[in-house]
């Protein structure tokens, strides 16, 4: 593998780090995955997953979000986005790259994997440009009901206007992520919701670009992807022929156990997507590129790409 990873400015002069590895023998290359990382995380962690990829011939790429890994400019930047505007900067950068992979490997399929948040940006690229790629995973999705949505805007937008944008709303990052434990118990750490594999989970815990606090305005942009994903109006523009892949663990409670998926599955065939699988593990949890089966999670997702693409 090749590592051809680097710093990009976009058309509106903010940088953004980029993680690119390359199969070692370029005439192998036979499509492109670009990854979508989750919150309170960032795309290095995807580096297992790559490998596995790009010795079957993917080029796999992945930007760290603003507020994330190596694009935030400093330690109390990490988990903020400038409310909507850096909800939607991120979709701009993901297009950014897209534009420019196809240029530079014209002809080879594209498909778009997105974890946890990361599935909430991939739904919302492909409702706008769906039809840039040729397969679409969605990996840990979300159950996030209308009310806790609305809730989470008027919470965010309210500390927003009187405590500031860079605010971190206790109350907020409660209600989204830290009652998941509450599942596993008793619990060993405060991130046993990830994945079964005690070693990662210490891993995630000793890495500073992982598991900290977000803003009110990192909620703002995160609630206002939400509201759009969920609207039938916008999910039907969605290309129909897009074959999607949905991944989750069977006791990954932010996807409310396989009922988060399955609802998203259900939105998508009711929209007219023809193509809608979803596989579901039994022992894992959110993280399944992360637990202690991950080899037959990638073999299953590089040969889903394979023959949903036409790549093997």
């Amino acid at each position: 593998m090749t590592d051809h990873s680097r710093y990009i400015t976009d058309d509106s002069s903010s940088s953004f780090f980029l993680y690119e590895w390359l199969p070692d023998d370029p005439a192998s290359i036979k499509g492109i995955v670009q990854i979508v990382h989750g919150m309170m995380e960032h795309a290095g962690r995807y580096l297992p997953l790559a490998e596995y990829l790009t010795a079957r011939g993917f080029v796999v790429i992945a930007e760290d979000h603003p507020g994330h890994g190596k694009t935030a400019s400093s330690p109390k930047e990490l988990g903020h986005l400038e409310g909507r505007k850096g909800w939607m900067a991120i979709l701009d950068q993901m297009h950014l790259i897209i534009s420019d992979a196809k240029k530079r490997f014209p002809g080879r399929t594209y498909i778009l994997l997105g974890h946890s948040m990361g599935s909430m940006l991939a739904r919302h690229f492909t409702i706008l440009h769906g039809n840039m790629l040729d397969a679409l995973i969605l990996s840990g999705p979300d159950d996030t009901a209308r009310p806790l949505i609305w809730a989470g805007l008027t919470l965010s937008n309210g500390s927003g206007m009187i405590y500031g944008r860079h605010y971190r709303n206790r109350m907020i990052n409660y209600l989204t992520y830290k009652t998941l434990n509450r599942y596993f118990k008793p619990n060993r750490t405060a991130f046993d919701w990830l994945t079964t594999d005690n070693d990662l989970v210490d891993i995630y815990l000793k890495d500073p670009m992982c598991g900290f606090p977000s803003t009110s305005g990192f909620y703002q942009g995160m609630f206002h992807g939400l509201k759009i994903i969920n609207q039938k109006d916008s999910l039907g523009k969605i290309p129909d022929q897009l074959p999607v892949l949905i991944i989750n663990g069977k006791h990954d409670a932010v996807g409310k156990f396989t009922k988060g998926p399955q609802k998203i599955a259900r939105q998508l065939r009711e929209a007219g997507l023809r193509d809608v699988t979803v596989r579901t593990y039994p022992e894992g949890r959110h993280e399944m590129h992360n637990e202690r089966n991950r080899m037959e999670v990638f073999a299953d997702l590089a040969g889903w790409i394979e023959m949903k693409t036409g790549t093997t």
